[in-house]
């Protein structure tokens, strides 16, 4: 009888805690996955984009007309409906009609091999010790 309590709370704590956050984990993982280019996106800071281009763990995000974000694909809370209410469009966040953005791979706006991911052009990425 007295090891019948700490059972019972134990099953009540998966079924309540446990198990409900490895279902919410596991949503999340697949929606990660599944994040493409051309989806529009909100990140859970709020900032709404059109993924422009991918790698393994870094998206860019076109928020307004020449201006990308690089955010870690972590950063993703949810996809947003082409109809959501209140969501900018497409065309307003990346300045082009949304059926001409292509995978461009990965190789995303002259990103090289710098690790801070800089383009090369950037006067950080000369070498020179600052």
């Amino acid at each position: 009888m007295q090891l019948l309590f700490p059972l019972i709370l134990f099953g009540g704590m998966y079924a309540f805690m446990i198990r409900p956050q490895r279902r919410r984990l596991a949503e999340q993982r697949a929606l990660l996955a599944s994040v493409a280019v051309g989806d529009r996106v909100m990140t859970t800071s709020g900032l709404y984009g059109v993924v422009v281009s991918e790698t393994d763990e870094v998206l860019v995000l076109g928020v307004a007309p020449g201006v990308d974000l690089h955010v870690a694909r972590g950063a993703v809370s949810r996809k947003v409906a082409d109809d959501a209410p209140g969501a900018p469009a497409v065309e307003d966040l990346v300045g082009v009609e949304a059926d001409s953005i292509e995978a461009e791979g990965t190789d995303a706006d002259g990103i090289d091999a710098d690790p801070r991911g800089l383009p090369a052009d950037h006067p950080d990425t000369s070498g020179e010790a600052a």
